[in-house]
Order: structure tokens, then sequence, then C-alpha cells
């Protein structure tokens, strides 16, 4: 399975190493948008019991870069780095799950924008971000570069 093509049995898209730590899940993808879900648990809570910043960062950060790196072509994937990102903490969410969606609003030869937010169940505003991004060498195209060997 690549990147761009959700599992046939559960629906989730490949993700690995920090996202799949975290705990983060892709579940709706296609050019320039990206919809995801956390499920909260005790390490994403801060002292007051409520969800850390830091994940609220984290996510947003992760499905902003996501939503410009969409890559229909099977075999191959698109790979960007995040050039800045602006996060507003607006609400917070003391468990649950939270719901993230990401949509890009600009695109450029190299670089992109995206504006992206954080939901929690009861679909409650917990955190907002706009962010610049770029594309890796030969991610600029849709059709990418051949993914990685596992």
């Amino acid at each position: 399975m690549d990147d761009a093509t959700p599992d046939a049995d559960t629906g989730m898209y490949k993700l690995g190493g920090f996202n799949t730590m975290l705990g983060l899940r892709f579940i709706e993808r296609s050019e320039g948008h990206l919809k995801a879900d956390l499920e909260l648990r005790a390490e994403h809570m801060n002292k007051a019991g409520f969800t850390h910043g830091g994940v609220y960062a984290a996510v947003l950060d992760s499905c902003s870069t996501g939503a410009g790196l969409y890559c229909p072509y099977p075999g191959r994937i698109r790979k960007g780095s995040t050039l800045s990102l602006t996060v507003n903490y607006v609400g917070m969410s003391r468990g649950g799950r939270l719901h993230i969606e990401a949509n890009v609003t600009r695109s450029g030869r190299t670089i992109y924008s995206v504006a992206a937010e954080v939901r929690d169940d009861e679909g409650n505003l917990c955190a907002h971000s706009v962010g610049t991004f770029k594309y890796m060498r030969g991610s600029e195209a849709p059709e990418g570069v051949p993914v990685d060997p596992e």
C-alpha cells in the first residue's frame, strides 16, 4: 500500500514514524485536502487534564503537510517539509477523539500554503493553523517519486 491509497480493510492511509507513535490516522485524502483523527490517550494530556498544546501543533503540522502531498500514482509518493506554521489555540479538549481537517489555500511550483483546524467530538474548535510548506526535490509534480522500499 502506498501513501495515497487507503488500506482495503481499514480504510486508513499508511503512516509511519512519529505519526504512528502519536496515533494519528489519515481517513480521507484527495488533491489539496486531508481529514484525520486522533484517539486521545493519557500521554496526550497535560497536568491539568487537557490535551497538550504540542499535540495540537503536531497534528496540524502533519495534516497540513500531507494536504499538499497527495499522489494518485501507485508506488509513488510526494514529500515535503514545513517552512512555517502558526498555531492558534482557542479551546480545550479533555479526551475522546480529535478531528483534523486541512486544505491547501494556495499552491505554486515549489511552495504551498494550508489552513487547518482541530475540533473535538462535539465539534468545538480547539486549535487552527496556517502554514507554508515546500515540496522536496522531485515532489513538485503530481507524479512524485518512487516509494522507498521498506
